[in-house]
């Protein structure tokens, strides 16, 4: 096993967590009415769009970093 650039893997895990935040809130909204929390702010409609863009980007620059991505892709 190559050795890890450990700053991609945190940066990808820290926008694993913000989406998981931006739809929870979402759906609790949306689904549950609940209506203490609000999403229509400025900055919640930049962090999702954000996090989502930079966690696909660092996919794809760590998928660069890997000889066989097809039998990765195939096998998972």
């Amino acid at each position: 096993m190559g050795k890890r650039i450990w700053e991609i893997d945190f940066i990808r895990v820290l926008c694993i967590a913000v989406m998981i935040v931006h739809r929870t809130t979402y759906n609790l909204i949306y689904f549950f009415e609940y209506n203490n929390l609000s999403i229509t702010t400025s900055t919640w409609n930049i962090i999702g769009p954000v996090a989502g863009f930079l966690l696909i980007f660092l996919s794809g620059i760590s998928s660069g970093f890997n000889r066989n991505n097809l039998g990765r892709g195939v096998a998972a």
